[in-house]
Order: structure tokens, then sequence, then C-alpha cells
């Protein structure tokens, strides 16, 4: 009688979908880009592999637990990213055949930050903006990117050319904190 110990289950799992480049309103396969799949914690490679000429891929043989899947290829940006991949975390413990995860990638750079009061809480639907330097104003007439901060004050502006640019974020009336007078 042998024994066998194992990190993952048994019952293997599989993953598989398209990624996608955008370019304004087109959307076309995007070919070559790498497909990986981390342990939860993204400490270890696990598998990858590349998409095809149509822009699919598919990870069969897969742990049935929490895994990360990214997506890379340079010079190319999406709207959940991790570390300069494309990210998203999956659960394959009850579904070991999930359904198509799809990424779309922008052409271009892109700017992250996080936005926090004075005691370093986060803002949560502050307005950012990009503007192009020496033609920002405040009507927003030379706007090249536009952001909202989530609940973590997060925000992201994709799709951007190299060069240099002005933010400015702004809070509405409403999310302000109300002025106290005669308190």
């Amino acid at each position: 009688m042998a024994l066998f110990s194992l990190a993952y289950p048994l019952n293997a799992a599989k993953v598989s979908g398209t990624v996608y480049v955008r370019e304004w309103q087109s959307r076309q396969p995007a070919a070559g880009v790498r497909v990986v799949v981390y342990t939860a914690d993204g400490s270890e490679v696990l598998r990858y592999a590349d998409t095809d000429s149509a822009g699919r891929y598919a990870l069969a043989g897969l742990p049935s637990t929490t895994i990360l899947l990214s997506v890379v290829k340079p010079g190319y940006v999406s709207r959940s990213t991790i570390s300069g991949a494309a990210s998203i975390r999956l659960s394959l413990r009850s579904a070991p055949s999930m359904p198509a995860q799809d990424f779309d990638l922008l052409a271009g750079g892109v700017i992250t930050g996080h936005v926090t009061d004075a005691q370093g809480e986060p803002l949560e639907g502050v307005q950012i903006e990009l503007h192009a330097p020496g033609g920002s104003d405040t009507s927003g007439s030379s706007n090249i990117g536009v952001s909202t901060t989530d609940d973590t004050g997060a925000y992201r502006v994709f799709g951007l050319a190299p060069g240099r640019y002005v933010l400015l974020g702004r809070r509405s009336a409403q999310s302000a904190p109300a002025l106290c007078r005669g308190c």
C-alpha cells in the first residue's frame, strides 16, 4: 500500500477564454499574449500558456483551489491591473470548469494612485482628470482621461501615450465633508 501527499486537491480544473486588444471601438483577438495561473497569493506560477492566432487560451490540470489568473503583453494594460498584469481571482473549488474568462487589453500606459485625506483615510468618489501640460483648465476642455476613486481611494487611467500629464482631483459637493458653522 502506498501513501501519497498532494499539495492540491485531486480533481483538476480548467480555465479558458479569449484575450482581445481594444482600440477605440475596435476589438480584435490578441495572439501571443502570455496567460499565467498563480497561487491565490501570487507567489508561485502553477501554469502558463500563450494565446493562439485567434486570441484563445486553455489551461487544464489546475488545482481545485483559488487561483490568480493574469495576462501579460508588453505595452498593454487592462482595467483590472495588478503589478502591470491584468489579473482576476478565481475559485475553482466548486466549479472545475469555469465559464470563459476573457480579457480586454488597451495599448498604452496607465497612471494609478490612491487619494487619501489628511489622516491617511481613503477618499471614495474623487474624480481624477488628466490634462496635457499647459492646456489644462477647470472646464475639462483639454481632458485626456478620467477616473473616479473606488472605496479604497484607488484610481486608474488607461490607454495613455508616452508623455507628461497634469493630474487634477475633484471631489463632488455631495461627498465633501460638511463644514461645521458655530459648532
